[in-house]
């Protein structure tokens, strides 16, 4: 069936290779790619008719040959099979039951050579292998009577504390036989005292200044095979242990066919298991191949589904080819154009639009390679940075460069591109767009010049407000100083109370506008690069009481408590003392300015990593966190109400 389907294969890639001959030879005229389309279509009706029948008769024999073959083989390997898993598992089951009576000998020889005889003793020698195996069900010392004295574990054991074997049928003899001999004697199968079926294995003890007796080992069949064998979850073989006539082990499904069933004898001690086994109903069911009618059905599904899939192909070549000239139409009325070059990044491709946006002929750069073509106007760096990803077969993004039109128009291009490779990774050439960018290169000229205006702008206002310094403080120091001496009454008293209250508010207002006017000033000076920064040494602790005495009157008369919190070993800061000191004022006016009577103003200050930092709390209203991110700015503030006394 599968050389059918390779020769299936083979007619289809004869006549696809036919329909590219024909959709290729496209490029050569109209009037013979119409031509060939038409015997193209004909020899694909043709072929879909012949091919469906000779795929059908190949499939059909193909199935019922190689259903024949493969049951042959799959019985011989259902058989191999069943031999490999039945001999694996007893080289399993007798190495792992050996190496449990091994551990007898172990525990024999541990007991012999130690200085205690008491059950204490016997037991540090027991639980350890208890632990280490626990599909051995328990491991006892039984007295020169035959009386059970000691057993590990305790639990679940406890029916077989006091038990004399001697009087038990199923165990006199196998212990009268291991203390006759000397040796390690294993019983048949029977129902322990405990519960279930199992055996015993005796290992007897006898040393001069010691009490004899017999260690014995108790195992539960079930659990102790169960660990023995191989991961089968599904349980693929059916398998039966005999000891003689005795049921040891057995899986209760039944098997499929007894002509596969294996037979193996371990020997466990001195006695023989017997190893039945043979393939489950399941597991024989598994086994088997398709049937002769799967087979056929599945010949017969092929023999339709590949030619239709054979149809839908040649139909998609033809899509493809129409795909191909519709995108052809669009690019000539694109604003856009496409190009190609070969492997030697030798232009081979122009679309018609290339030629309508620059007025150059395609057949000027046909042939030549961007680097004899040049790109006129464009950026030194861009332009290497461009050859460089094409000599690296690497995609290139945006370059950009103007060409001058026949008329004297410049236009802005933009160019990008893609290496193409074949499958098997054989560099073909590029592939790419340009596109006509020269509106965009206008009015991005425009935005830069406005913004350069905007910029220009600014810089002189700031260059303004920083050279009127002089001027705005000079009238506000004369009012200052009048309305001082009028609010002072140097020359004598002004008459009406009214005149000097009317001083008093002068004089107010005249200081808070000339703070407001240094702020702007400062502002103004630190923009225009004009604000000079005097570092200096200075005291934290100092240059924070100067500014909590500019408010403590304010704070006392809200009802404020302030409280410094800063140790007189900390580092000297070293920063502009004006700027430090101006900061410090600001934020305490702000804090006694927003904070309600009763309220509380904190100062600290704390030195990590070359750093100190000035903590000034408050029980004020606060900030916004929406406004957080403006507080930095100038002439910001943080409440909506600019009334908010």
């Amino acid at each position: 069936m599968i050389n059918c389907i390779i020769i299936s294969l083979d007619l289809c890639d004869r006549i696809l290779g036919s329909t590219r001959l024909a959709l290729t030879s496209r490029h050569d005229g109209t009037l013979c790619g119409s031509r060939l389309q038409v015997v193209v279509r004909a020899r694909l009706t043709r072929d879909a008719a012949i091919l469906p029948l000779i795929v059908c008769a190949l499939l059909i024999s193909g199935s019922i040959y190689g259903w024949v073959i493969i049951s042959d083989q799959q019985r011989e390997q259902l058989i191999s099979n069943t031999h490999e898993h039945v001999d694996h598992i007893s080289s399993r089951l007798e190495a792992h039951i050996s190496s449990r009576l091994i551990l007898g000998e172990r525990i024999h020889q541990e007991w012999l050579k130690s200085t205690s005889t008491d059950s204490a003793s016997f037991k540090a020698i027991v639980a350890p292998k208890l632990y280490r195996f626990p599909d051995i069900q328990a491991i006892n010392w039984i007295g020169l009577d035959g009386t059970i004295k000691w057993f590990n574990s305790f639990q679940g054991n406890e029916a077989a504390l006091g038990v004399n074997v001697k009087s038990k049928e199923a165990n006199k003899k196998d212990f009268y036989t291991a203390a006759a001999s000397g040796t390690l004697t294993v019983s048949p199968p029977f129902d322990l005292v405990q519960g279930g079926k199992g055996f015993v294995a005796y290992v007897p003890f006898a040393a001069e200044g010691r009490e004899p007796g017999a260690i014995e080992m108790v195992f539960r069949t079930d659990p102790l095979i169960n660990y023995a064998l191989p991961y089968d979850p599904e349980h693929s073989v059916s398998l039966k242990i005999l000891d003689g006539d005795i049921t040891v082990f057995e899986r209760h499904e039944a098997p499929a066919d007894v002509s596969f069933l294996e037979i193996q004898t371990i020997e466990i001690a001195a006695r023989d298991w017997v190893v039945k086994g043979a393939p489950t109903v399941k597991g024989y069911a598994e086994s088997l191949s398709p049937s002769d009618e799967i087979f056929l059905g599945v010949g017969l599904l092929i023999a339709i589904v590949l030619p239709l899939l054979l149809r839908l192909l040649m139909m998609r070549h033809i899509a493809l080819h129409d795909s191909e000239r519709r995108l052809s139409d669009f690019a000539d009325v694109s604003s856009d154009w496409f190009w190609e070059t070969d492997n030697q990044l030798r232009f081979s491709y122009f679309s018609r639009r290339f030629e309508d946006v620059t007025s150059v002929a395609p057949e000027v750069l046909m042939g030549k390679t961007r680097r004899e073509v040049g790109a006129p106007g464009a950026d030194p760096e861009a332009y290497n940075a461009m050859l460089a990803n094409m000599d690296s077969h690497l995609p290139f993004q945006n370059f950009e460069h103007h060409r001058e039109k026949s008329n004297g128009e410049i236009v802005y291009l933009s160019i990008s591109g893609v290496p193409v490779f074949e499958d098997d990774g054989t560099f073909i050439g590029y592939r790419g767009i340009g596109r006509d960018i020269t509106e965009q290169f206008i009015n991005q000229q425009a935005l830069n010049e406005a913004l350069a205006a905007s910029e220009r702008a600014n810089r002189a206002k700031t260059e303004f407000l920083a050279t009127m310094s002089h001027e705005f403080r000079t009238p506000l120091n004369a009012i200052l100083g009048f309305s001082e001496m009028l609010r002072a009454q140097y020359f004598g008293p002004i008459g009406a109370k009214n005149y000097e209250e009317y001083a008093s508010d002068i004089h107010t207002s005249g200081k808070h506008l000339l703070g407001l006017v240094n702020d702007i000033l400062d502002i103004s000076a630190i923009e225009a690069s004009k604000r000079a920064m005097l570092k200096e040494e200075m005291s934290v602790l100092d240059m924070t009481n100067r500014a909590v005495k500019s408010v403590q009157q304010k704070a006392w008369t809200a009802g404020l408590r302030i409280t410094i919190d800063i140790p007189n070993d900390l580092p000297r800061l070293v920063a502009d003392q004006r700027s430090v000191l101006q900061i410090l004022m600001n934020i305490l006016s702000n804090a006694v300015k927003f904070s309600k009577p009763d309220g509380k103003i904190s100062i600290s200050a704390s030195s990590s990593n070359e750093a100190i930092s000035i903590v000034i709390a408050d029980t004020g209203l606060g900030i916004d966190a929406e406004t957080l991110p403006s507080v930095t700015e100038p002439f910001a503030q943080s409440q909506s109400n600019r009334h908010l006394a």
